[in-house]
């Protein structure tokens, strides 16, 4: 079930990557190329930026075929990385390690925007990456995905703000049902949260049964 814990704690939100994709061109596009040394340098990349902001959103993919693999266009990668970026295109892995700010030292740059470009696009991709694979990469059928995705009836809470669920609670055939308060509100404590139990029960205090022994995976293949 570790799928049903990672979509909780990052919840797709189809805003974001509108958001960051303002922010990530604003931050470039707004600077003076010629106000300081290396503008000259600089100007190349916010050409690019601009290029970039005139291809549009990229819209969330509707079929596996179109998703997002990592990979961006030239004119993305030089926004946001310069050439390196733009040299790293050829290369099987994904594109934004090379940004600007967004790998390990020397993709840092002096330039603070630059490094604001980097390390916001690098974000706005691996947001691609995971509303994607949710969507078609988690086939979940213990109960939980369908709430998560359409909300829970008969409430107004959306279903990416839910901390418990009920195919999640320990049955009253379990031995430690009352222990994690029965028919009422299941919540484990005392020793069952001190370490790891036999049967694999309580790995979350709010769901006694995700993760334990006779559940169901969420898999990312069908």
């Amino acid at each position: 079930m570790m799928f049903v814990r990672q979509r909780e704690r990052l919840r797709p939100s189809l805003a974001l990557p509108v958001a960051f994709t303002c922010a990530v061109i604003a931050s470039g596009c707004g600077q003076n190329a010629n106000n300081s040394i290396g503008g000259k340098i600089e100007a190349i990349p916010l050409v690019s930026c601009a290029a970039h902001l005139a291809d549009g959103i990229r819209p969330i993919a509707d079929t596996r075929d179109t998703r997002f693999l990592g990979k961006v266009t030239e004119e993305t990668a030089r926004c946001r990385g310069g050439g390196s970026a733009v040299a790293g295109r050829e290369l099987p892995w994904v594109d934004w390690p090379r940004y600007y700010g967004a790998g390990d030292g020397p993709t840092e740059s002096f330039w603070p925007t630059r490094n604001w470009r980097g390390v916001n696009g690098a974000l706005l991709d691996l947001e691609y990456e995971r509303i994607e694979l949710i969507r078609f990469n988690l086939f979940d059928n213990s109960g939980t995905f369908e709430e998560y995705i359409n909300g829970r009836p008969g409430t107004s809470q959306s279903g990416s703000t839910l901390q418990s669920w009920p195919s999640m609670r320990l049955p009253a055939t379990n031995p430690n049902f009352t222990a994690v308060g029965g028919t009422g509100q299941q919540l484990c404590q005392g020793s069952l949260i001190r370490g790891r139990t036999l049967s694999g029960i309580c790995n979350d205090i709010f769901n006694p049964l995700m993760g334990s022994t006779g559940t169901l995976f969420a898999r990312n293949v069908e």
